[in-house]
């Protein structure tokens, strides 16, 4: 690959994004392109996939970018992964204005196609592009935020401590490192499972069963279908309990009373809350 001219067109991509152009990357993008924003919960796969959430967005932004540095920090014959770092500030209507120090990383494919007639055509495209913003640092920091608390914005960041985790097999042979804090139930899925947390929803390949063989500490089996957390439980009723986040889940009646018990056991109480259709 001629590297000279992937960091080159690696800029040209990102000075146009932010002119908000950004049909010279969706010109670049695979078909298989994996996009990493800067925002929790930023993945798109695939370029259809890309393109279409593009489509969507109305904004009326503007931004300035400045102090870009673009190197090539790996490259073979079929690939290049190029570096961009920059200051980006970002208008808005009310004119505020936000800086971020950001980070690009583009990792370019080189492909040969060969059309029918024999001739030779190679083209570049970015196969995944990884975006992150960089938060301010203590300078006495190097590698560990050891002084990072003592930063006036650290208490934005701050959270209970962990708890213990919980190692399950994903989608697409994915390995799920989960904190069990988090997790608030588990419900059978096709020949797996789908795992509710306060973040998302993952899907293991894992059935209910065999998650709660493992785990029996964690979860109370309320239903073959199903294994709730009972940090999460709000109330019960006759053969059904209710969850904070307003899931409703059936229990059968011959479990009924030794689920009630049991999560009354865990959250360390005598007696469960009832709903209030119960009470009535």
């Amino acid at each position: 690959m001629d590297t000279r001219k992937i960091v080159q067109k690696s800029v040209n991509i990102l000075v146009e994004y932010y002119e908000n152009n950004i049909q010279p990357f969706k010109d670049a993008m695979d078909d298989d392109i994996l996009w990493i924003g800067p925002l929790q919960g930023q993945m798109i796969r695939g370029k259809k996939n890309l393109s279409d959430t593009y489509a969507l967005e109305e904004h009326d932004l503007t931004f300035d970018v400045f102090d870009m540095q673009a190197s090539v920090v790996y490259s073979t014959k079929q690939h290049c992964e190029v570096l961009l770092t920059f200051i980006v500030d970002t208008h808005y209507p009310d004119q505020s204005v936000i800086r971020c120090h950001q980070r690009v990383l583009l990792s370019w494919q080189h492909y040969i196609e060969h059309t029918e007639s024999g001739k030779r055509i190679s083209h570049d495209l970015i196969h995944s592009c990884f975006v992150s913003n960089a938060i301010p640092a203590d300078t006495r920091d190097t590698i560990y935020p050891v002084h990072f608390t003592e930063l006036p914005f650290s208490q934005e960041f701050s959270v209970a401590p962990s708890g213990r985790h919980i190692t399950l097999l994903g989608k697409h042979k994915q390995q799920l490192y989960l904190l069990d804090k988090q997790i608030i139930r588990v419900q059978s899925h096709k020949r797996g499972s789908k795992i509710f947390t306060l973040d998302g929803v993952f899907e293991s390949t894992e059935s209910p069963s065999r998650i709660f063989s493992e785990y029996p500490d964690v979860f109370v089996r309320v239903h073959s279908m199903h294994l709730v957390n009972p940090i999460y439980v709000q109330s019960v009723r006759r053969f059904a309990l209710l969850l904070q986040d307003g899931t409703e889940l059936p229990i059968p009646e011959k479990k009924y009373t030794a689920v009630k018990r049991e999560i009354a056991e865990r959250l360390g109480i005598s007696k469960l809350p009832k709903t209030k259709s119960q009470e009535a």
